[in-house]
Formats: structure tokens, sequence, C-alpha cells
């Protein structure tokens, strides 16, 4: 019996929020709200949320674990090397697959040495949760090249912080 405030204390409140902020109860339960929406720069991992509600000196604590999953996760296989030489050309297979929950716009591009002689088939893809697609990237090897010439593959998504290379 009382008014009670009710706040949000742990690693969790910054994403977290309790409707209403404050209760009057006579001898009776009342349903609260709590609701927890980590932005896409949260971390994911386990994060403490305390539900506190006060009124004078009684206080009562309820604590949760929030475990943030990764709904963002992209990956790419493909071959760890070829010998090409000199003015030829050869195709690498790569297979980009989202591996998070939602569908999702991947930028590819190549960086590292050798990416001024690689064209790649696909530079933007759209994948929904789940899916894979092969992007071939072909390396055109100059005429007056030698030594060991290394590219990566890097693909990022155009919403979220979800990145992933293949070098």
């Amino acid at each position: 019996t009382g008014n009670f405030n009710l706040n949000l204390e742990g690693s969790a409140s910054a994403f977290a929020t309790v409707i209403p902020q404050s209760i009057s109860l006579n001898n009776e339960a009342k349903t609260i709200f709590i609701y927890v929406t980590p932005s896409i720069n949260v971390n994911p991992g386990k994060y403490n949320l305390n539900l506190i509600a006060a009124s004078g000196a009684e206080v009562k604590n309820i604590n949760y674990e929030v475990n943030v999953i990764n709904c963002f996760n992209i990956g790419i296989t493909g071959p760890s090397s070829k010998e090409l030489c000199a003015c030829n050309s050869e195709q690498y297979e790569f297979n980009i697959v989202n591996y998070g929950i939602y569908q999702e716009t991947y930028q590819v591009v190549v960086t590292g040495a050798a990416a001024q002689w690689v064209s790649l088939s696909q530079n933007k893809i759209t994948l929904n949760a789940g899916q894979s697609t092969k992007v071939i990237a072909t390396l055109t090897a100059p005429c007056n090249i030698a030594g060991r010439n290394d590219f990566n593959i890097v693909a990022r998504s155009l919403t979220t912080n979800a990145v992933a290379s293949f070098s």
C-alpha cells in the first residue's frame, strides 16, 4: 500500500523504459510495462536491468538479465589463395551469407594491393535473413607485375554496423 516511484538501473537502463513511472497501490496488484529497445549500436551481450519500486523507506528490487543478440551478422567464404601468371585473368568465387535475422543490403568492395586489377560481378547485394549469394572477383594481372599481390573482399551493410571481410 502506498505511492511507488518506479526506476530502472543497471547496464540495460540506457535503452529501457518503465511505464508508468509511478503507481498507487491499496492492497492490490497493478501491471507495469518495461520496454527494452536497444539500438543497432548496442553491442551484443548480457546486460543487467534492475526495477526499483520505492515508497518512502520501503524499497523493492527485481533484477532482470537482458540478452542482446547479434541481429545483424554477415559472413564471407572463398578461396584462400591462387597462383596467377602476369597477363592472365583468374576468377575467385566468394559466398556471402546474411547470418542476421533481417533483410540487409550490402556494399561489396575490393581492398588491398591488387584491388585495382579486380572487378566484381556485383557491387551491391540484398539478402534476406539466412540467404546467401555468390560474388565473382575477376583479377586481371598486368603484364609487368611479379610477386605476391593480395586483395580483400569487404561486404558492409548500408543500414547497420554489420561488416565482413575475406583476404
